[in-house]
């Protein structure tokens, strides 16, 4: 959120010639500028597993990924005229990956390992951009299209022997997808009419961070 009473704030974005002078008004001379951005990512796979000396444990399956990313800008100019922008990208990536689980026993229940797995995907994708003023839409497109997308995921994680069929992990994972749609790659240096009707999904997405989980043996 910014504010400035002299209204000397403006979206990154130019406007094309095509809107009439005032259409876009609110995005500029703005006193007013609120910015919002998320992204939500789910993961299901099922895999066919395999175990060598209980130490190696190799792993093949279908993966689907759900990513969806959001922006939106709400603005007002000294006029007291409001706007927003917003963005959806939303990706669903159907596929089949492989991987590998090395363990190293610690002892007394404990024991570490490091998992890397990569996977090759089908990527249905939209795209929706829309633009108002005062609440009336001067701009609402969608574009839908498709990709071959990547998957490439490293974790290193610590488990603890709760009894025979289940234990406690905790640890660190990364996780990079290659050639997906975003909304920071659909920016637009002009806004024209066309926005959002022919969208680029060739960014990249990175996440990383803590993992806590249970896991549950038959």
């Amino acid at each position: 959120s910014r504010v400035d009473a002299l209204g000397r704030m403006r979206a990154l974005f130019g406007v094309s010639s095509f809107f009439a002078a005032d259409e876009a008004s609110p995005f500029f001379d703005s006193v007013s500028q609120v910015e919002r951005k998320s992204t939500d990512l789910h993961s299901v796979e099922l895999n066919r597993t395999s175990w060598g000396w209980d130490v190696v444990k190799s792993f093949a399956g279908f993966r689907y990924i759900y990513v969806a990313d959001e922006y939106s800008l709400d603005s007002e100019n000294l006029l007291g005229e409001t706007g927003n922008f917003s963005m959806s990208a939303d990706n669903h990536l159907f596929g089949v990956h492989i991987g590998t689980e090395l363990f190293y026993d610690v002892g007394y229940r404990m024991s570490l390992s490091g998992i890397g797995k990569g996977g090759i995907y089908a990527n249905l994708n939209q795209f929706q951009g829309s633009a108002s003023k005062l609440g009336t839409r001067f701009i609402d497109n969608e574009d839908n299209s498709s990709t071959f997308s990547t998957s490439l995921e490293v974790s290193l994680l610590g488990h603890y022997q709760i009894n025979r069929r289940s234990r406690f992990r905790i640890g660190y994972q990364a996780l990079h997808l290659g050639d997906v749609l975003t909304t920071s790659d659909n920016i637009p240096g002009v806004l024209t009419p066309f926005f959002g009707t022919d969208s680029s999904d060739k960014d990249d997405m990175f996440f990383h961070g803590l993992v806590l989980g249970l896991e549950f043996y038959r």
